[in-house]
């Protein structure tokens, strides 16, 4: 009889062993699964490269390496999965795109890792440029990676034409431009033996000022206008508002007041100006002296319609 007691005993013991088990009591002695995840989460790789992708399990006393992992991924022809352990697998980029490594974890702990699978690429930063005479910038050579861009080991720099650009080595994967002189060109370079890329490179001249008119801006909303001769008229509306003809040479030919507030979208080829304002329309003939006004109609704002042969149109602003 106090066999029999012994071996139910025996049982008894078993038995809550396994009912605590399957309460999620891990083999690893660090006490139940808290929870469980795949690590990295997020990443990338090269077409043909791979990487190892591992189940992280937090036990309640701390952490530890998972006890099963059933893996798979979402799209076979994209991502090669192979299990080199327990808790960890090798994910092979075979195809491009994008797929998913998925994992359960301690048979209750779901959890995924998005793979991106693309080509690497060598390429130039910027991939155009604009500068001017004497003037110099960066050009860096990088790899376009999955996960970002990465310097290069070799670079190889040539220049289209260097006349219009010259180019000093500024580290392997970085050089500076410097412009020559007016013209375009191309900075190419040969990526680690197997890249190709340029970088077009506009090259200007330094703007200089030829002259300056003081007080004679456009201010109307035509801006200013030019005759067949070339030289440039211009009405500044306030206080009081003036009409100024330049010549191309800067040299002011004259200046009128009165009667403007803007300029005609033409002015004549002879170089005779109409003008408006609220209550006054004029024409001026090409030495400044004052044609004709006529004073019950303006079009502020707006200006005038001159026709080829002369006939204005206007509209009186109430």
């Amino acid at each position: 009889m106090l066999r029999y007691r012994r071996v139910i005993t025996i049982c008894l013991t078993a038995c809550a062993a396994a009912v605590w088990l399957a309460c999620g009591e891990s083999s690893t002695g660090l006490g139940p699964t808290l929870s469980a995840s795949l690590a990295p989460q997020d990443t990338g790789i090269v077409h043909g490269d791979s990487f190892r992708v591992e189940a992280v399990v937090q036990y309640e006393n701390g952490t530890g390496q998972a006890e099963t992992v059933a893996w798979s991924v979402t799209d076979s022809s994209i991502l090669d999965l192979s299990v080199v352990a327990t808790g960890a697998a090798r994910v092979r980029g075979a195809a491009l795109g994008e797929a998913y490594v998925i994992a359960i974890i301690n048979t209750q702990f779901p959890d995924s890792a998005k793979v991106r699978v693309a080509t690497l690429s060598g390429s130039l930063i910027p991939d155009t440029a604009w500068t001017i005479v004497d003037d110099s910038f960066s050009i860096q050579a990088v790899f376009d990676h999955p996960l970002g861009p990465r310097p290069p080991q070799t670079v190889e720099w040539s220049v289209s034409d260097t006349s219009v650009v010259e180019l000093s080595i500024a580290a392997p994967a970085r050089a500076s431009a410097k412009g020559l002189k007016r013209g375009d060109a191309y900075v190419i370079a040969h990526i680690d033996d197997e890249y190709w890329d340029s970088t077009r490179v506009y090259v200007g001249d330094m703007f200089k000022m030829a002259w300056r008119v003081e007080n004679a801006g456009a201010m109307s909303e035509n801006g200013p206008a030019l005759d067949s001769q070339g030289n440039i008229y211009s009405v500044q509306n306030h206080n009081p508002d003036t009409l100024t003809a330049v010549l191309p040479t800067g040299e002011v030919l004259y200046v009128v007041e009165g009667c403007w507030a803007d300029l005609s979208g033409s002015v004549l080829p002879d170089g005779t100006a109409y003008g408006s304002s609220g209550n006054c329309v004029r024409r001026h003939a090409p030495s400044g002296s004052v044609d004709w006004t006529f004073g019950s109609c303006g079009a502020t704002y707006s200006g005038v319609a001159v026709g080829q042969d002369g006939s204005v149109a206007c509209a009186r602003q109430f």
